[in-house]
């Protein structure tokens, strides 16, 4: 601001001229570290103030896990994000150094249901089945510890684990191959 300042007295005279600097003021951003959230919760609002009082800004660093409208967070998929707090100042004031806080996201859980668990041994492999809930899920199989489906009878601890970014589920139980009937042909003597 341009200042002028002038004497007003009856004996003397004077004046000077100045600029008058009003800095902008400094702010921060103040933002709580965020509860862990798992895939299917409801959509939850961000809380974080300026000391100016101006309005902050969120976004993430991965819209693939947390999406951001305005203060609503979308859980989109299990993982991590980032989410940054901003604020980007006005006429009378600086903007403030950005805050970020980590959202984790974890996986839902999902329930297994094996089936197929008795077969008889025919010389081919003998596979575990599962349904899950929600159903679609991908799952895989171990059978006393090993991938491949057992071929010989017996019984198999079997190990039902989902393969998926969003859930997380596993169920046991036993598989078990019957020995297979035979029987002795013998001609007359």
């Amino acid at each position: 601001y341009a200042v002028l300042a002038t004497i007003i007295d009856t004996n003397h005279a004077g004046s000077a001229t100045g600029t008058l600097q009003i800095a902008k003021a400094d702010q921060t951003i103040t933002f709580a570290a965020l509860t862990p959230v798992t895939f299917n919760d409801p959509n939850f609002s961000l809380t974080a103030s300026s000391t100016s009082g101006l309005a902050v800004a969120f976004t993430s660093s991965n819209p693939a896990v947390a999406s951001i409208s305005g203060t609503t967070v979308s859980i989109v998929g299990a993982g991590n994000a980032t989410i940054t707090a901003t604020q980007v100042g006005s006429a009378n004031y600086n903007a403030a150094p950005p805050v970020d806080r980590v959202l984790t996201v974890n996986k839902a859980a999902a329930t297994v249901t094996l089936g197929s668990l008795a077969a008889t041994y025919d010389g081919t492999p003998k596979s575990a089945t599962a349904i899950t809930s929600p159903t679609g899920r991908v799952v895989t199989f171990t059978y006393d510890g090993n991938v491949p489906p057992p071929i010989n009878a017996g019984t198999y601890a079997v190990v039902g684990t989902i393969v998926d970014p969003n859930f997380t589920g596993t169920a046991s139980g036993s598989l078990v191959i019957a020995k297979a009937p035979q029987t002795i042909t013998f001609g007359a003597l």
